[in-house]
């Protein structure tokens, strides 16, 4: 894979449909997804793609004020949102980041707020608004997968 993979996204749907395609297509383990963008941008309906490709079944909304909510579907589901966080030395009383079982997905909103690193593979994914409004490009990278590449999992030439 090169650097980084942009993927025009050319409305809400288009955006849940590619996360339920990358969702279906992750490897085994626990894997970190982080989300960037503004406010806006399309993270928590990201999230909500993702989740219907991990066969979560309930209704998934962004946990802002909760920091963290867990989903149940074909594998763990740990959502997180940052937008309240100022620094890392928050998240150790919440237990965010403790006693995350095997095959887990973590994907966390507003990512880049704060450095997180649990050892496990990540997939960045920076979601950019553009000029049309339902349009965004999700500039896409991934670090530590050994065999497996977003690239090819998202079926792009």
């Amino acid at each position: 894979m090169a650097d980084k993979l942009t993927i025009r996204s050319i409305s809400a749907d288009d955006t849940m449909r590619i996360a339920r395609i990358l969702a279906e297509a992750l490897p085994p383990g626990v894997v970190v997804i982080l989300l960037i963008g503004e406010l806006g941008a399309g993270k928590t309906t990201f999230v909500q793609g993702l989740a219907k490709g991990l066969g979560v079944t309930g209704r998934v909304t962004s946990p802002t004020f909760l920091l963290m909510k867990e989903h149940l579907g074909v594998r763990p589901l740990r959502h997180i949102d940052f937008y309240r966080i100022a620094e890392a030395g928050e998240l150790e009383p919440l237990g965010i980041l403790e006693d995350i079982p095997a095959d887990t997905v973590i994907i966390v909103e507003w990512a880049d707020r704060l450095k997180l690193s649990l050892g496990a593979p990540e997939i960045t994914i920076d979601i950019r608004l553009l000029e049309n409004l339902d349009e965004r490009d999700l500039v896409i990278s991934q670090k530590g997968f050994e065999g497996w590449e977003v690239e090819s999992a998202l079926r792009v030439d």
